[in-house]
């Protein structure tokens, strides 16, 4: 179910979206996964889009890695 808040129906900012299986996923990418990227990128993973992601230490990408990015 969507709800579009634009006339032309592509959404906008007030714009939502149900989550079914037939949903387009993004591939998004993360580069730097201090306190803010490595939310993010946590929440897309467990969105269930996939998700690529670097980090100057391996310890965060490998934590990331875990969960599925």
């Amino acid at each position: 179910m969507s709800t579009d808040s634009t006339p032309d129906g592509h959404g906008g900012a007030g714009s939502t979206t149900a989550a079914v299986d037939d949903t387009p996923r993004a591939t998004v990418g993360f580069l730097g996964l201090g306190s803010m990227g490595s939310g993010m990128a946590r929440r897309l993973v467990d969105a269930g889009h996939d998700v690529v992601v670097w980090n100057r230490s391996p310890a965060a990408v490998d934590e990331l890695e875990a969960a599925g990015a």
